[in-house]
């Protein structure tokens, strides 16, 4: 009959364990997808975040392109500026500065830009 007890016992003890390696298992399991979970709603935060700041840089470059189909002199203005394009019987005026170590290389080059009615651009 001790034998039979032995098995039962062995038994129990073997299910408690199964039972507490489950539990185990969902509660480790429950905390690593509540870590998942903060980590997602701050994931989702900045996502938000940057979704309106992209808007707004949207709606910024939305105007800037209407000012530049309506205006024909912003599109002049902004060829001059940044791409350094001149019209025909501009006149430019390169000045080279020389580096504060009075060393040629590496000089400081400014422009200026005059266009026919002799005003700088």
């Amino acid at each position: 009959m001790r034998k039979w007890g032995g098995n039962r016992y062995r038994r129990k003890q073997i299910i408690f364990r199964v039972l507490t390696a489950a539990v185990f298992f969902v509660l480790l399991g429950g905390l690593l997808e509540a870590v998942r979970l903060v980590q997602l709603y701050f994931e989702e935060r900045n996502l938000r975040e940057e979704i309106v700041r992209l808007q707004a840089e949207n709606g910024r470059l939305e105007d800037e392109k209407r000012k530049l189909i309506k205006d024909p002199q912003e599109i002049e203005r902004r060829a001059r500026e940044e791409l350094g394009m001149i019209r025909e019987g501009d006149t430019v005026f390169r000045i080279i500065r020389p580096r504060p170590d009075g060393e040629r290389d590496g000089e400081r080059e400014d422009s200026i830009l005059l266009d026919r009615s002799g005003r700088v651009n």
